[in-house]
């Protein structure tokens, strides 16, 4: 059954098998047995070719069961043990198209649990997992159901009741609208309606020990989980990381389970333990009657839409748990700076292949981080690089910037030149010196070069006669020295692939560089920054092009009981 999911574009992985009525993992504890992955990573399943999926089927490894990623799907789960079955009465009737789903799996628990799966609209949709009027019920659009033809623990089998992989239809609009997740959530917290958002909660976990006991662990797990109506796992989830006893196996089913505990742990109590770790309210809580609910066409400040629910310290996605993470290597509180580096790394991670569907922008940024000296810098500007290394982007990344020429070898050697400068202020300096005195002309056209290059990301950028002059030398000399080390016997695949590369460069030198993609992002204090800017340079396009991060806390107090958080 798992090949009929694998061919309708679901994306499935083995499941741990039963060794008799218990899991055959080596947790004699394992709370979830048959129904959780073999893989730790199977969140980042791939799409298995046709050998690697009979290798898994020879070695047995679809025997007892198998789950089924539901990223880009929205499967409706009916828990019959916990008032599903009314609650999913009550939703057909609010919702009629729901009953018409075109592929139905009975779950094997018996009672009649289900699942109903829908595809999703194009568009990227954030959902909510739990509508509270709809107690038994979960939407799922994250994590993993196990698929028709496992094993249940029961003994019964998860088998199809109805329709297939291949028939499945797009959910229900009125269903989506319901499920949209919104960008605060409505909580209780001392005695009254509050409205809070990810960024609250994330502030609350930040002090607290995730080495703590279980019992605590799992009251913080169940209190982010109602007060962010079930979409916070991933706060849950990246805090306890955090801790010497972070586990992967099981956080996926706790989590499912605090949304059927007939006592939930509200926010109050995150509050009292983020407390208790030193944590203090900043401001108070939105209320109910605030500003966040205005109008669009009664918007603050003017603006045509309303931005007071926007937090631009934490954005959504993958984006947000970069910038999370970089947040954790510095010793103080630097969240502007970590958006910065999240932006310009996962644009230079995506840069060479993506682009904006509509208006074929591509995603190369100039960004300038402006910060006091020894309050962070240098932690978010070593995690920058750091996720290049990673991303095996560390041969194109730079740390200055020579002159002009440079800027063109650095593109024609890997196509991309990531920047990442510390002081760029005292660099920008220089080069103002030089075009105002005339000193070291090798800086002159740096500025000219960097937004010639940075705007040709989706075409060509043509050279100067002296610029391709140049640059055949340079190239012509290094083949040469390339093809000296091949014949003298060097057997590096380096070495004959840079010949091919330099001979490509060379045949179209003529036509310019192609679709070279430069970013940059520069790290400075305020008073070079402010130095610096005048009216010349801040209408050359130069600085007009770039985003600017201001931390405006200039001596900022270092976390409590801070440690540097793994890579994930």
């Amino acid at each position: 059954m798992h090949r009929n999911f694998i061919d309708a574009g679901f994306r499935v992985f083995p499941l741990w098998p039963f060794a008799g009525d218990t899991c055959a993992c080596d947790n004699p504890h394992c709370q979830a047995p048959g129904k959780h992955p073999r893989a730790a990573n199977w969140q980042h399943t791939p799409e298995w070719d046709d050998d690697q999926i009979e290798a898994m089927e020879l070695a047995g490894h679809f025997d007892s069961g198998y789950g089924v990623l539901c990223k880009g799907w929205l499967v409706v789960d009916v828990d019959a043990r916990n008032g599903g079955l009314d609650s999913f009465t009550a939703l057909c009737q609010a919702v009629p198209d729901v009953s018409s789903a075109e592929l139905i799996v009975s779950t094997g628990s018996g009672g009649g649990s289900r699942h109903l799966y829908f595809s999703l609209p194009g568009e990227a949709v954030a959902m909510v997992q739990h509508l509270p009027e709809y107690p038994g019920l979960d939407f799922k659009t994250s994590g993993f159901v196990v698929g028709p033809g496992s094993r249940h623990v029961s003994g019964g089998m998860y088998s199809v009741g109805y329709g297939a992989p291949d028939q499945i239809t797009e959910a229900p609009p009125a269903l989506v609208d319901m499920l949209r997740k919104p960008d605060r959530h409505r909580a209780e917290y001392d005695g009254r309606v509050v409205d809070v958002s990810h960024g609250d909660i994330a502030d609350m976990l930040s002090p607290i020990d995730p080495d703590c006991d279980y019992d605590t662990w799992i009251r913080i797990g169940m209190a982010v989980h109602h007060a962010t109506g079930g979409t916070g796992f991933g706060l849950w989830d990246e805090w306890s990381q955090r801790g010497d006893k972070y586990e992967t196996r099981g956080m996926d089913s706790h989590w499912h389970s605090f949304g059927r505990c007939a006592n939930p742990v509200t926010l109050g109590t995150l509050v009292h333990h983020a407390e208790s770790a030193g944590w203090q309210m900043p401001v108070t809580f939105t209320p109910e009657q605030s500003e966040m609910h205005v109008e669009p066409d009664a918007a603050p400040d003017g603006l045509p839409f309303d931005v007071s629910g926007v937090d631009l310290t934490s954005p959504p996605g993958f984006a947000g748990d970069l910038a999370r993470w970089i947040e954790d290597q510095s010793r103080r509180p630097r969240k502007r700076l970590a958006v910065a580096g999240a932006l310009t790394a996962l644009g230079n991670v995506a840069g060479l292949r993506y682009t904006d569907d509509r208006d074929g922008v591509t995603c190369n940024l100039f960004t300038f981080c402006v910060a006091g000296s020894r309050t962070g810098k240098e932690a978010i500007q070593q995690a920058v690089a750091t996720i290049h290394r990673a991303a095996g982007l560390a041969g194109a990344t730079h740390g200055a910037i020579k002159s002009e020429q440079e800027i063109v070898r650095n593109l024609t050697r890997h196509q991309a030149a990531l920047y990442v400068i510390d002081e760029i202020g005292i660099f920008l300096q220089k080069v103002k010196n030089a075009q105002v005195k005339g000193g070291a002309l090798y800086l002159d056209g740096v500025i000219g070069m960097l937004m010639a290059a940075y705007s040709k990301a989706d075409g060509f950028m043509l050279l100067t006669g002296d610029a391709k002059d140049d640059l055949r030398a340079a190239l012509l000399k290094e083949a040469a020295q390339l093809q000296k080390r091949l014949d003298d016997g060097d057997n590096s695949p380096y070495a004959a692939k840079r010949v091919a590369q330099i001979e490509t460069a060379l045949d179209g030198l003529d036509n310019g560089l192609e679709r070279p993609f430069l970013s940059l992002t520069g790290f400075t204090t305020p008073v070079t920054f402010d130095e610096l800017v005048d009216y010349q340079s801040a209408t050359n396009g130069f600085i007009g092009r770039a985003l600017m991060f201001v931390e405006r806390e200039t001596a900022p107090r270092s976390k409590r009981g801070f440690r540097k958080r793994a890579m994930p």
